[in-house]
C-alpha cells in the first residue's frame, strides 16, 4: 500500500497546474502525506526506514590516475544504489585523506546529483598531492619508499521524511613515493696535463632513491669551473639507474690551454680549490607505466676535488676509484671526448 501511495506522490507533477492551484495544493498535499504515512504505519505495522531507505553505497575503485615526480592524483570511484520508489539527492560530500594516520588534506564537493528512483549513479572523487609538500608535512615519509594512506569519504543525501543522511565509508591502500634522483660531481681526474692542453676525467654520481627502476635518457648541460665555461657534458645512450644505488659517470674532455688561456693551466697546476655551477637538462623515464617520460631541469654548484696521479694518499684513493670506472666500461660508454 505505501508503494502505491509514493508512486502517486512522486507522479504528481505541478507544472500541469496554475500557480494559484498550484500554492492552494501544496498545504493540502503536506496534510495528505502526513495522514497518508500515519494511515500506513498504523494500519501496516511499517515504520518510516522501511518506506525510505538510505541508498547503498559501495567503493568501486580507487586508482592512480596521473603521477608525476611532483604530483600525484587518487581517483576514488563510488557506487550510489537507491533502492527507494521515489529519486534521492546526493547534496554533497566531503572527505579526508591521512597519510600514516595523519590528516594531509581535506575536502568537498557540493555538487548535485539525481539517483532516480531504483536507479544506480556512479560518484568520482579525486584527490591530488603535491609531493613536496607532503614530505614536509609528513616527517614520517621522508625515507620511505611508498606511503599508507587511509580516505574517508561521507556523502550528504536529501532523504525524502528523513531529511538529511550522512553516509561515511574508508578505504585504505598504497602508493609509491616519488623523488628526482640525486646528482653530485665528485671530482676532476688530471689524466694527462702537458704544455698545450690537458686531458680531464669528471667523475659525476648519480643515486636512484625510489622503489623502482629510472631511466637517463638525455644529459646534456654546461659545466662551468671557476666561472670559466669548461665543457659540454651529454650522454650518448640511456643508463638505467637501479633502485636505492648510486651509479657512477665519467665524462672524459680536453682542454686546450691557447684557446681558453694560462690560468686553466694555472688551476690545474695548483692546489687550490675550483668551483663548479652546471646548468643543464635531463630526460627521464622509469620502470612505472603512470610515470611518463619528463624534461627536468639540473643545476648544481659547489666545490669539486682536483685528483692528479701524484697527488696525496686521499688523491690516489681517487685516482684508483676513476681506473676501475674506466675498466668496467663506463667512461667507453658515457665518455663525451671533446676538442
Amino acid at each position: 500500500m505505501y508503494r502505491l501511495f509514493w508512486k502517486w506522490l512522486s507522479r504528481y507533477n505541478p507544472s500541469h497546474h496554475t500557480v494559484e492551484e498550484f500554492l492552494f495544493m501544496v498545504p493540502f498535499l503536506r496534510k495528505i502525506s502526513v495522514i497518508g504515512l500515519v494511515a500506513l504505519l498504523s494500519s501496516s505495522c511499517v515504520s518510516i526506514k522501511e518506506i525510505i531507505q538510505e541508498p547503498e553505497v559501495s567503493i568501486i575503485d580507487v586508482s592512480i590516475s596521473e603521477l608525476s615526480y611532483f604530483d600525484i592524483t587518487l581517483e576514488m570511484e563510488l557506487l550510489v544504489s537507491n533502492p527507494n520508489p521515489v529519486g534521492i539527492q546526493l547534496a554533497g560530500l566531503d572527505y579526508d585523506l591521512l597519510l600514516d594516520e595523519v590528516s594531509f588534506i581535506k575536502g568537498d564537493q557540493d555538487d548535485e546529483i539525481t539517483v532516480a528512483a531504483g536507479g544506480t549513479s556512479t560518484v568520482v572523487i579525486p584527490i591530488t598531492m603535491n609531493y613536496q609538500n607532503l614530505y614536509q608535512t609528513v616527517s614520517s615519509l621522508a625515507d620511505s619508499r611508498d606511503a599508507d594512506y587511509q580516505i574517508v569519504t561521507g556523502l550528504s543525501f536529501m532523504l525524502p521524511v528523513l531529511g538529511k543522511q550522512r553516509l561515511e565509508l574508508s578505504h585504505q591502500g598504497q602508493f609509491p613515493l616519488v623523488r628526482i634522483p640525486r646528482f653530485e660531481f665528485e671530482s676532476l681526474y688530471v689524466s694527462s696535463l702537458g704544455l698545450l692542453g690537458a686531458d680531464i676525467i669528471i667523475l659525476l654520481k648519480a643515486q636512484n632513491p625510489n622503489s623502482f627502476e629510472l631511466y637517463l635518457n638525455d644529459f646534456e648541460g654546461t659545466l662551468n669551473i671557476n666561472k670559466q665555461k669548461w665543457a659540454e657534458l651529454k650522454i650518448p645512450e640511456t643508463l638505467a639507474f637501479a633502485s636505492d644505488e648510486w651509479t657512477d659517470m665519467g665524462f672524459q674532455i680536453r682542454l686546450e690551454f691557447l684557446s681558453m688561456g694560462r690560468t686553466v693551466r694555472d688551476l690545474l697546476s695548483g692546489e687550490d680549490a675550483l668551483f663548479y655551477d652546471y646548468q643543464g637538462d635531463i630526460l627521464l623515464g622509469s620502470s612505472l607505466e603512470l610515470l611518463k617520460e619528463a624534461t627536468l631541469p639540473m643545476n648544481l654548484s659547489g666545490e669539486i676535488g682536483l685528483t692528479k696521479p701524484s697527488s696525496t694518499t686521499e688523491g690516489q684513493h681517487s685516482s684508483e676509484k676513476i681506473e676501475e670506472t674506466i675498466a668496467d666500461n663506463l667512461l667507453n660508454l658515457f665518455g663525451a671526448y671533446s676538442r
